[in-house]
């Protein structure tokens, strides 16, 4: 499918010069909606820096310690190449389907429905296990502070209705929601790392955070960077948004590797300011503290106000949740646009242009992962303790097979465009980096019932390698043969189109 665009002819003398051409997707989808600032704001909104650093920073730190922030540098570099890799597939091919359409054409179809698959135990169930934790953690400050209860079942309910409400109302507003509720989790966060600056705990301003041999053991320091990988993954989102973003073959690209890389140099400002505001001769302290460490800093500094970092947790669960329904609900689109999933899911509203089917299926996904894994297995914060644990091996897979893919397509499909950094050496070390931490992580295996995840997974995976084999032994993979069919940026020459490998 060719990309079309705006041209105009040339201007008459008197006439203003004609816009730059803006590059739109030809798609039922609501094309040329977003620009790059709500594209950017896809990528580093679905991370949820707020949500992220409150419930992950603690457990870096006891790994760490003061060295925390030189560790969120170390995971920006792996992430930063692997962005710089996929944004050069972005180039040439956008769709809906992301991740899914790449691997598919870079390496095979089979591959392509496998990594949607283990995508199906990403993001699609996120939006109500991270407003569950949301409402948990909120339930218990007003019942400490103000006696009176929220339980966290509403917060999970209402949310999920909300997300899809405004999903179903349109992309562009999506994005500007986006906008607008990422601003406010970044501006506070901001202010508190700043405050903690200017107000130094024992130890005083220092630049101790930057220097690796300040962890207290070298095991520990690799263990962080393990979670710092995992604490930058939402960023890859920006790739569903490709038939909806203008120019997407700039923007596309442009934001990912600009969200990731903005996420990290956040992330390392947010962890030193933290750490010096509670002192750098305490970093011990702050990994066993048994309250947040980030609220007891907020009540310290602004007192009764407190409850503004619980603001800022409050928009980066909204706009987490609103970002993944954008990616979840396009992939789903994108998946049943070739055949993979039904058909009725490919039902895109008149007016608002957007997925009506897969926003119902996302929704219900939501709330069923939500009720399940925290009111009939385990509490919230249990519950998602366990589920990070699981999906840190789908990201890795997921992460590896894309990055892999884009060097397979370059060598295969666009020889000449091949470069040996970008599509060969920036993939390995990138999965190598990704499988070697993910392996560090299970040996030895986390305490039960986290240490359970990894067989969840692992069951997870053979069963959709099972449905793969028997799909191909009843030969019913007639939908499997257009999972490639992306919509294509470039129009390909006759000579790549003959280069093209037959699947």
């Amino acid at each position: 499918m060719e990309r079309t665009g705006t041209a105009s002819a040339a201007p008459a003398a008197n006439e203003a010069p004609a816009p730059e051409e803006v590059l739109v997707a030809e798609t039922k989808l609501a094309a040329g909606a977003l620009r790059l600032p709500e594209a950017l704001m896809q990528g580093i909104t679905e991370t949820a820096p707020a949500f992220t650093l409150f419930f992950f920073i603690q457990a870096t730190v006891g790994l760490a310690g003061v060295a925390t922030p030189f560790v969120y540098l170390v995971g920006i570099v792996i992430m930063v190449m692997l962005a710089v890799t996929l944004a050069q597939i972005a180039k040439y091919l956008s769709s809906a389907g992301g991740f899914y359409t790449w691997v598919s054409r870079g390496l095979h179809p089979r591959v392509g429905w496998f990594v949607s698959w283990l995508y199906a135990w990403y993001t699609p169930l996120l939006p109500g296990l991270v407003l569950g934790l949301v409402g948990y953690i909120s339930d218990q400050f007003f019942k400490a502070n103000y006696g009176f209860s929220i339980p966290w079942e509403w917060w999970v309910v209402g949310g999920v209705a909300l997300c899809a409400l405004i999903s179903y109302r349109g992309i562009r507003l999506s994005g500007r929601l986006l906008i607008v509720s990422g601003s406010i989790e970044i501006v506070i966060l901001l202010v508190l790392a700043i405050w903690g600056l200017a107000s130094p705990g024992k130890g005083g301003f220092n630049l101790s955070g930057f220097n690796p041999s300040a962890s207290p053991t070298s095991h520990g320091l690799y263990l962080a960077v393990i979670f710092a990988i995992v604490a930058y993954t939402g960023w890859e989102s920006v790739a569903s948004l490709g038939e909806e973003t203008e120019n997407p073959e700039r923007n596309i690209g442009r934001g990912m590797w600009i969200s990731v890389l903005a996420l990290g140099i956040m992330f390392s400002f947010f962890a030193w300011g933290v750490l010096v505001g509670w002192g750098t001769s305490l970093s011990t302290s702050f990994g066993a503290a048994t309250n947040s460490p980030l609220l007891t800093l907020a009540h310290r500094y602004w007192h009764g106000a407190d409850i503004i970092l619980l603001v800022a947790l409050w928009n980066s669960g909204f706009a987490g949740s609103l970002a993944i329904f954008n990616q979840s609900t396009r992939m789903w689109f994108g998946m049943a646009d070739t055949g993979a999933l039904p058909r009725q899911l490919r039902y895109v509203h008149p007016k608002y242009r957007t997925p009506v089917g897969t926003i119902v299926a996302e929704a219900v996904v939501a709330l069923i992962a939500a009720f399940i894994l925290y009111q009939v297995l385990y509490d919230p914060l249990t519950g998602f303790g366990f589920y990070a644990f699981a999906l840190s091996f789908a990201i890795v897979f997921i992460y590896s097979l894309a990055s892999i893919a884009t060097g397979a397509y370059f060598w295969r499909e666009r020889r000449a465009q091949f470069n040996p950094v970008l599509h060969l050496l920036f993939p390995i070390v990138t999965t190598v980096a990704l499988v070697w931490s993910e392996y560090k992580s299970v040996v030895p295996l986390p305490p039960a019932p986290t240490r359970y995840a990894l067989w969840v997974f692992v069951g997870w995976a053979v069963a959709g390698l099972v449905i793969l084999l028997a799909m191909r032994l009843a030969g019913k993979e007639e939908w499997l043969l257009h999972a490639g069919e992306a919509a294509v940026l470039r129009p390909e020459s006759p000579e790549e189109l003959a280069h093209r490998p037959v699947i």
